[in-house]
């Protein structure tokens, strides 16, 4: 697959404001195909906290007409000439989808796989502020992390003092910025992250390429943790290490503010998939068990429960596979700039939505590493691939190209 290379990296220095900035070796950068942005496009174009039919097709015709001016050759990714011909209120419109779309990927890319929207995690609107919040679970040689995300996309180059003032002005402000989980803790943004994409046309042979800010917010917070002991940490399953100049640093996220998070991540997949039962019961406080004393809890898990299971579907990798049972969208058709026709439709595995629903912390069935798989079926070509947190994509191709 093309790659979309990081063509500058910038990291925030160490120190209080004011803020100064280091040049630092760029990443790789992330090996996507024009499905995998199409994914994330869609995952990106959050309209509304609830979605009905309108919505729906407002997402899918919206990744559809940025992908519709998106082309790939053996040296990347570029726009077609149809871009140019544009009205100028249609470009900035298709620019930023397409930035959105490269950004979740190049985010996800540098290892971190569950994505909320800005809005789904509490956050304010009413100024400049970021578009998303991406969550690394601890290892034993990276901390948790909550990582405020913005995306930017043009069609002209992105310098590096741009960039860096953008940072300032959507994230920076919001480094202390407390976002509240379902489970009653919240969250306290460890770090932030902007990734401005550039789009270079058909002439030449410039391709799309992204610049990275990142900076690491003072203190390190990741999880708030001052109502409890030591002790009780422990036995929640939390992981401490000492910081200079904090109290403590939370080096693995505790299960309950896994769920938490995975809530949040999953919300705006329920929109796109129409779930909205199931979006409901992850955005009500968490509460244990569902019984009797719970009424208003037990009868959204119960129709959540419902739902998943009637949607509930098999999907499979190819012949001769073992299929996993999914949780399919509304079927969309999207034409290649090739001419090629393709019903696609998006899924997540059910196994970790009804992980998340049980409130036990959710992992895809085939683990966090992105998995793609093609295969020949009936004359024509089919596409899945899926994302570390299990949603994914299926495209079937329903007709040969008609153009040169």
């Amino acid at each position: 697959m093309p790659i979309v290379p990081i063509h500058q990296e910038f990291h925030l220095a160490p120190g209080a404001p004011p803020l100064a900035w280091a040049a630092r070796a760029p990443k790789a950068g992330a090996h996507i195909n024009l499905w995998w942005l199409y994914l994330a496009m869609c995952r990106a174009n959050q309209l509304g906290l609830t979605l009905g039919d309108a919505g729906l097709a407002t997402v899918a015709a919206t990744a559809a007409a940025a992908l519709s001016v998106c082309e790939a050759d053996a040296d990347g990714f570029r726009v077609t000439h149809d871009y140019g011909r544009l009205k100028d209120f249609v470009k900035p419109f298709l620019s930023g989808s397409l930035g959105a779309g490269l950004t979740l990927l190049q985010t996800m890319q540098a290892g971190y796989p569950w994505m909320a929207h800005w809005e789904d995690c509490g956050g304010p609107t009413a100024d400049a502020h970021p578009d998303f919040v991406f969550f690394r679970d601890g290892t034993a040689t990276a901390p948790s992390a909550v990582c405020l995300v913005e995306s930017k996309g043009s069609r002209g180059p992105t310098s590096g003092p741009e960039a860096q003032a953008d940072w300032e002005r959507q994230i920076w402000p919001h480094r202390q910025q407390r976002l509240p989980l379902p489970d009653g803790s919240h969250l306290v943004p460890t770090e932030g992250r902007l990734v401005a994409n550039e789009l270079p046309g058909p002439s030449g042979r410039k391709r799309f390429r992204s610049t990275v800010v990142q900076g690491q917010f003072p203190r390190g917070l990741g999880f708030h943790a001052a109502t409890f002991s030591r002790a009780t940490l422990g036995t929640m399953g939390w992981t401490l290490t000492p910081s200079a100049g904090t109290r403590n640093r939370v080096v693995q996220t505790p299960p309950a503010d896994a769920v938490g998070i995975q809530r949040a991540c999953l919300r705006h997949v329920c929109r796109l998939l129409d779930l909205p039962a199931t979006e409901a019961s992850f955005a009500a406080p968490l509460s244990g068990e569902v019984d009797r004393d719970n009424p208003n809890r037990a009868d959204l898990f119960f129709r959540a429960l419902h739902e998943l299971s009637r949607r509930r579907t098999p999907l499979d990798w190819g012949p001769d596979s073992r299929p996993d049972d999914v949780v399919v969208g509304l079927p969309q058709r999207i034409v290649m700039t090739n001419g090629t026709e393709w019903e696609v439709k998006l899924y997540c595995q059910y196994m970790v939505l009804w992980s998340i629903l049980r409130d036990t912390p959710a992992q895809a069935d085939h683990g966090a590493a992105p998995r793609q798989a093609e295969w020949a079926d009936r004359g024509g070509v089919r596409i899945r691939l899926q994302g570390g947190d299990g949603v994914g994509l299926l495209a079937r191709q329903s007709s040969g190209g008609t153009r040169d």
